[in-house]
């Protein structure tokens, strides 16, 4: 399974796979889910009923029992099929190879805790694994159509301009062939759109969607603990953006000195890819010199060499931040 940590959770979604069961296993298989407190239930689900051969999508706004399920709808054993649960609100509608189902009243909307996403398991241990394989795992931040959704079925993993089926788009493990890939994000609130997950030093604040640093004193940082382990010898990429620039510099950096990279002195958006020399957990942005500027945009993400055999589909999910 692939452990996501606590991300995405949209008021609206959709969510998209395609599936190939493979009739070994019993009770629910997972798909994808994000958990919900631990308990039973999951914010949102898409899953296999391994029992019956059928998919179904569920909701839940509570661990109390404020939940509701799309009727189940049969699949064949071995056999890819498109599965693909939307909600906007107010209805459910599961899809399977683009044939819709009977819509699902579900009004109390989707509840969160700080749980984890997952694919091809649930929160608890990892259980409720899927039997067989998953592909193309989708997630939009809004209900796609019955059209998008069509698109999605008879164009597997097709070319889409920007401003189609790229918008609302939140979440995309394609597990095709590319010689790199980017992982998930491991930088929470990089977008400081809250006071949360940074522990900041002297003089550096959050407020209207940026981080600032107003005379701040060099070698005086910020930090929080990564969505995943900084690993020895892996491949990282870096990207923040300054704006109001005034005086001094700021470096990314980790915990461990032989990890400490180019100071950024200029607006802009700064990036740069390293080989991690020592493992750790926390991310950090570093002063140098006395510092006025505000920095936004923060992201940090696993760079990954992908499967080049042709046709490749091993049910790897590069940007994991854990593979079991």
């Amino acid at each position: 399974y692939i452990d996501l940590g606590d991300v995405i959770e949209p008021t609206n979604i959709t969510l998209s796979a395609w599936v190939k069961y493979n009739g070994s296993g019993s009770g629910l298989g997972t798909i994808i889910a994000k958990g919900l407190g631990g308990n039973y239930y999951a914010s949102y689900i898409l899953y296999v009923d391994e029992d019956a051969d059928t998919v179904a999508f569920s909701l839940s706004k509570d661990a109390l029992g404020d939940t509701a399920s799309t009727s189940a709808i049969s699949i064949s054993l071995n056999t890819w099929h498109h599965v693909v649960g939307t909600y906007d609100g107010s209805q459910m509608i599961l899809y399977v190879d683009g044939v819709v189902g009977t819509p699902t009243t579900f009004t109390s909307g989707i509840g969160y805790s700080s749980d984890f996403l997952m694919i091809g398991a649930t929160q608890t241990g990892g259980t409720h694994n899927l039997k067989g394989d998953i592909a193309d795992v989708r997630i939009y931040n809004y209900a796609l159509s019955a059209t998008e959704i069509e698109t999605l079925y008879q164009g597997y993993r097709p070319a889409m301009a920007s401003g189609s089926l790229e918008k609302g788009l939140v979440f995309h493990a394609p597990l095709d062939s590319k010689s790199e890939k980017v992982g998930s994000e491991l930088v929470r609130n990089g977008g400081f759109d809250s006071d949360t997950n940074w522990t900041k030093g002297t003089g550096w604040t959050i407020a209207s969607g940026v981080m600032s640093l107003t005379s701040v004193a060099g070698n005086s940082y910020t930090y929080q603990s990564a969505g995943g382990t900084w690993v020895s010898g892996k491949r990282y990429r870096y990207e923040f953006t300054i704006s109001n620039y005034s005086a001094g510099g700021v470096r990314f950096r980790s915990d461990s000195s032989p990890d400490i990279f180019t100071t950024f002195s200029s607006n802009g958006t700064h990036t740069g890819d390293f080989t991690a020399q020592t493992s750790g957990s926390n991310i950090m942005l570093e002063a140098i010199g006395t510092t006025t500027l505000d920095i936004d945009g923060v992201k940090f993400k696993e760079i990954h060499t992908a499967d080049t055999t042709p046709n490749a589909n091993h049910g790897t999910v590069y940007g994991a931040t854990q593979n079991t």
